[in-house]
Formats: C-alpha cells, structure tokens, sequence
C-alpha cells in the first residue's frame, strides 16, 4: 500500500524575539520532510558554525534517497558532520555542537527520530526528554520553589532567575553522556561521533488515512493543529512564566525572548 504525503502546516520561529535567530530547521525534499534542532558547544560556539551544520545536514537529507535505512542516514549524516569538524580533535567531537531531528520517509512511510523532537501520528503522541535534562529541570524548580518559599516575589525570578547560572553549569555536563549506549543518561545526537543503534528511533505509520505531526522541542505541548499547538504554548507561558511548575524546564523564557526555545512544527496528511 503506498501512502501520499502532503505537507499542510509549517511552522518555525526563533526564541529571541529582535535578532529572529534561530538554530531549528524545516527539511521537505522529495522522500523526507522533518525538523533539525541544532546546538552549538563550548569548542565551537558561534552561531555560524551551527547555521553550517544545520545546513550541511539539510542539503543530505534533501538529497538522500528513502530507499536508505536509517541507520544509514544517521551515517551519512554523521560523516557529514565529521568533515565539517574535521580541525576539531576527536575528544572535543562532544563540546562542537550537534543536531536532533525527527524525519518522516515519504518511500518508507515510517518517522526516524535522534533526540528529543516529537512526533504525533494521529493520536498517539511519542515525546521524550533528555535524561539529564529532566534531572536539570527538576533541580532548576527546586532552586525555584525554594526562593519562593524564602520570600522571593515570582516577579522578581522572572527578571533574575537563582537558578539560570547553576543550572547552566551543569549543563555543560550533559554532552558527556552524547552517543553513550552503555550510560543510563546516554542519549543520541548527530555530533561527528558513532551513533549508538539503539539511539536510532523508528516508528511506523500505519493506517488509510493518518495525520504526523513533527516538532522540535521548543513545544511542550504537540497538538493536532499548529494554532491548538502555538496555543498551548503561550497559554503555559501565562500559567507559568518561570517554567518550573507545571511545566518543569532547565532554561527559562529570559529577557528579549518570546518563548524558553525556538520552535518547529510541521503537519503532514497521508492517504493512500
């Protein structure tokens, strides 16, 4: 049975509401569409290294053919990679900087995920968070909740968060675990190293006629419409400014920034 695929919805913003900057990416080629989450590194920060990466790894999925496994991809991918850092030394592959992606294979009709992006297939929500990054946004409340309980005012966190440059130290800890199968805290990132399989995500679509959301992760909340999405979003940042109660984050929404990350959202329609 071959299903046809019909992008209806794209969506991508940058967090810092002047400069417009922004590290996601919308890929649509002829046997993918997706979202790209890139992120710089200590070793290489400038943003125009991460716009290369990004669109580095654009172009190959644009023009890599769905016949390919997955595995296969992340290879390329991460060859790709590689190249680009080829002046980095091998132990700062780490701190250089990455790309997440959630990819939909028009040929295949499957989804392949690295990371943390999420993906919607009808109903059915497949969302993930970083191990350390839970731990970190679960420190990052506490810090918070407890200068509440001392007697600071909500107001007064939004504008100088206690936790921003604890939690931000430690974050430099997280890419440690990057690509480490063997690590309860491992996860999966196209950074130049060896992608571990198991960090290789498929998931099949199944289904006459099926609806596939994919986002990065600078949306909490995945609904079936980009306005229900986008709503949910600003109604979170209403609810809890300071992301660390109903929704626990390790980066808050800071000054000059619309929202806590940049967002991407594409919806697709299959039928067969």
């Amino acid at each position: 049975m071959t299903m046809n695929f019909q992008v209806v919805e794209t969506f991508s913003k940058g967090k810092f509401i002047e400069s417009g900057y922004s590290e996601d990416c919308i890929v649509d080629g002829r046997d993918f569409v997706g979202v790209l989450d890139g992120a710089g590194g200590p070793s290489v920060p400038t943003s125009e290294f991460v716009q290369r990466m990004i669109q580095v790894a654009s172009t190959i999925i644009v023009e890599t053919d769905g016949g390919l496994d997955a595995v296969e991809l992340a290879n390329a991918l991460t060859r790709a990679i590689r190249e680009l850092k080829k002046d980095v030394p091998i132990k700062e592959l780490k701190n250089s900087g990455g790309l997440f992606f959630a990819l939909l294979n028009r040929k295949r009709s499957v989804i392949w995920r690295i990371g943390d992006c999420t993906i919607r297939v009808a109903n059915d929500v497949y969302q993930t968070t970083l191990p350390v990054e839970k731990i970190l946004a679960d420190m990052r409340s506490v810090i918070n909740e407890a200068s509440l309980l001392e007697g600071a005012e909500l107001g007064q966190l939004l504008s100088d968060d206690p936790a921003r440059n604890i939690v931000g130290a430690y974050l430099t800890y997280q890419r440690a675990f990057s690509n480490r199968a063997e690590h309860p805290l491992g996860y999966g990132v196209v950074n130049g190293e060896p992608i571990p399989t198991q960090f290789i995500e498929e998931f099949a679509i199944l289904g006459a006629a099926t609806e596939v959301v994919l986002a990065t992760d600078g949306y909490p909340y995945v609904l079936g419409t980009l306005r229900e999405t986008e709503t949910a979003l600003f109604d979170l940042l209403r609810d809890d400014p300071g992301l660390f109660q109903r929704f626990k984050a390790a980066k808050g929404r800071y000054s000059g920034q619309e929202s806590f990350d940049d967002r991407s959202y594409v919806r697709v329609i299959s039928r067969t």
